[in-house]
C-alpha cells in the first residue's frame, strides 16, 4: 500500500506548485468568508447550506480546516487533495487484493500483482487528474476515501458476520455522502458485490441494505433541493427527455473510450448536439452498450466478472449521466473517479490471467516490462494535464484550444483572468466572444464583466450599456445595480445612483 500510494503522490508532485483557478474555487475558498472561521456560522453554512449548490458539509469543514492550516496559501489545500488520492490508491490496493483473494487458490503473490495493477492504475490515469489538480473537487478525493473504506467494511462484515463491521459500512457511507452526493450508488454496489465475488444475494442481503438506501433518498432529496435552490439543475426545455437519452448512451460510451485512450482530456465538454436517435454517433454508441451488455449476460454462467464490473460502471456513473442534468456539460473527467475502479479491477484480473497462464520467466519479463511502460506514460500523462490547472488563464486557454468558439464559460472566465492582471482590452475582447456565443440569454455574467472592463478603459458609454443590459437580463442580481449605481454616481446622476445601491442592498439582503 505504502508503494502505490508513493509512487502516486509523486506524480502528483508537480499539481502543488498550480494555484487556484476561478471556476468553483472562488465559492468554495478564496471569496468564501465563511470558512474563515470555526464557529456555529461554518456549521449553519456547511449542513445547511446550500454551499455551491449542493449538500456536502464534510467538503466544506475540510475547506475550513485548510484555511485554518493555510490561509490563502494555494499549496496546502493541493497537498490535501493529494494526501487523500494517495490514500484513495492505497485503499484501493487493499479492496483489489481482497476482491482477487475472494475465494481463490492462486496464491496471494498473483493477487497482488491483479491488485497492484488496478491500483496504479486508478492513482496514476490522467482522468483523475481533475479531481486532485482542481482545488474545488476535493469532494471526489474525499468522498471517495469514505466510499472505499465503506466497501471493504462491508466485505469484512460479510466474511465475518459481525455486526460492528456492518455498522461502521454504513457510518462510512454516510461521510461519503456528507462529502459528495455521487456516493449514492454505493447500496447498489454492495448488491453487486453481493452478486460477484461474495455470492450472499438472498433476501437477507436485500434487507440488510434498507437502511442504506434509506439514507440514500435522504442525501438525494437534500442534493435535488441544494441545487434546483442554487439554480444548478438545467431546465427540460434546454435539455429535453430524448436529448438526456442521447447522451446518456454517448457518455456511457465516451467514459469507456476515454479510460482506454486518455487523449484529447478537457476540463469542459460541451454538450452534444441534439440530432436525435438516428445520429450515427448515438447508433454506434447504443450499439457498442448492447454489445457489451450481451457479452457480459453470456458469459455470467461461467465468469461473473464481467457482468459485475458492467453492473457497477453503470450503477456508479449512473447519478451523472444527465437524466438529471447539473450545469451545460455532456461529461467530465471527474466523474469517472469511482467508475473507473470497475474497468481498472477488469484490468488487473486480466493481468493476472496472463501472469498464470505464462509460466516462463522470459513471457513474465515481457509483462512486467508492458505493464510498465503503460503505467510510466499514464504518469507522463497525467502530469501533463497537472500543468493545465496552473492558473485560470492555462485552463481556459487551454479549452477554448480543444473547443474554439463552442463554450462561453470559457471565454467568460479568461476574460476574467485577464481582468484580474489588468488586461482589460484582452478581457473585453473574451466577454464580448462570451456574449456572442448565447447573445441575449439569461446568462448575465459577460455583460457585468465586460461593463467592469470598458469602465477600466474609461469607455463609460459602453460600460453603462452592459450594465444595463445584464439587469434587464437578470433583475435579481445586485452587482449589476451596485456597478451601475457606481458609474451613474461618477457622472454626477446621484438619484438614480441611490436608487440602484438601495436595490441592490434589498438584493443581499433577500439573499438572491
Amino acid at each position: 500500500m505504502v508503494l502505490v500510494a508513493a509512487v502516486t503522490a509523486a506524480a502528483y508532485l508537480p499539481s502543488l506548485g498550480n494555484g487556484f483557478v476561478n471556476w468553483d474555487d472562488p465559492d468554495y475558498v478564496y471569496e468564501n468568508p465563511l470558512i474563515r472561521s470555526l464557529d456555529a456560522g461554518l456549521l449553519r453554512y456547511a449542513f445547511i447550506g446550500p454551499a455551491v449548490s449542493n449538500w456536502h458539509p464534510l467538503t466544506i469543514l475540510s475547506f475550513a480546516l485548510d484555511y485554518r492550516l493555510w490561509g490563502l496559501d494555494p499549496f496546502g489545500y493541493h497537498l490535501t487533495n493529494l494526501i487523500f488520492h494517495a490514500l484513495n490508491t492505497g485503499l484501493v490496493l487493499a479492496l483489489a487484493f481482497r476482491l482477487f483473494s475472494y475465494g481463490k487458490n492462486n496464491g496471494a503473490y498473483a493477487s497482488m500483482l491483479a491488485a497492484g495493477v488496478a491500483a496504479l492504475l486508478f492513482g496514476l490515469h490522467p482522468l483523475h487528474v481533475e479531481s486532485v489538480a482542481w482545488i474545488s473537487e476535493r469532494k471526489d478525493v474525499l468522498s471517495g476515501f469514505f466510499y472505499v473504506l465503506s466497501l471493504l467494511a462491508y466485505i469484512r462484515y460479510a466474511e465475518k458476520g459481525r455486526a460492528l463491521h456492518y455498522l461502521a459500512a454504513l457510518v462510512l457511507f454516510v461521510l461519503a455522502l456528507m462529502s459528495k452526493p455521487m456516493a449514492i450508488s454505493l447500496p447498489f454496489v454492495l448488491l453487486i458485490l453481493d452478486f460477484y465475488p461474495l455470492k450472499r444475494l438472498d433476501a437477507r442481503a436485500l434487507v440488510e441494505k434498507a437502511p442504506f438506501l434509506a439514507l440514500c433518498a435522504v442525501s438525494g432529496a437534500l442534493t435535488l433541493w441544494a441545487q434546483a435552490k442554487g439554480g444548478a439543475l438545467a431546465d427540460v426545455a434546454i435539455y429535453p427527455v430524448d436529448a438526456r437519452i442521447v447522451g446518456a448512451v454517448r457518455s456511457s460510451v465516451f467514459y469507456l473510450y476515454k479510460t482506454i485512450a486518455p487523449i484529447d482530456l478537457s476540463p469542459y465538454y460541451p454538450w452534444y448536439p441534439n440530432t436525435g436517435f438516428f445520429d450515427v454517433k448515438f447508433l454506434a454508441s447504443f450499439l457498442v452498450v448492447i454489445i457489451i451488455t450481451a457479452f457480459s449476460l453470456m458469459t455470467a454462467r461461467k465468469n461473473r466478472i464481467f457482468l459485475a464490473v458492467w453492473l457497477y460502471f453503470i450503477v456508479t456513473l449512473g447519478p451523472v449521466l444527465g437524466f438529471i442534468q447539473a450545469g451545460g456539460q455532456a461529461a467530465a473527467d471527474r466523474y469517472m473517479y469511482l467508475p473507473s475502479i470497475g474497468p481498472f479491477l477488469l484490468a488487473g484480473a486480466a493481468a493476472r490471467e496472463l501472469f498464470l497462464r505464462c509460466r516462463e520467466s522470459a513471457w513474465r519479463a515481457v509483462i512486467a516490462i508492458s505493464l510498465l511502460t503503460v503505467m510510466a506514460a499514464l504518469a507522463s500523462r497525467a502530469v501533463s494535464e497537472e500543468a493545465i490547472w496552473k492558473d485560470s488563464t492555462t485552463l481556459w486557454s487551454s479549452e477554448i484550444d480543444d473547443f474554439p468558439g463552442r463554450v462561453n464559460i470559457a471565454y467568460n472566465l479568461r476574460g476574467l483572468a485577464y481582468e484580474e492582471i489588468g488586461d482589460h482590452r484582452r478581457a473585453i475582447d473574451d466577454f464580448t466572444q462570451a456574449i456572442k456565443l448565447r447573445p441575449y440569454s439569461s446568462y448575465v455574467s459577460p455583460y457585468n464583466n465586460r461593463g467592469i472592463s470598458y469602465e477600466a478603459e474609461g469607455e463609460f458609454g459602453p460600460a453603462l450599456k452592459d450594465y444595463s443590459t445584464a439587469i434587464a437580463l437578470n433583475p435579481t442580481l445586485p452587482e449589476p445595480y451596485m456597478n451601475r449605481g457606481r458609474l451613474y454616481e461618477k457622472f454626477g446622476r446621484y438619484g438614480m445612483a441611490t436608487a440602484d445601491f438601495n436595490r441592490a442592498r434589498e438584493l443581499q439582503r433577500n439573499g438572491r
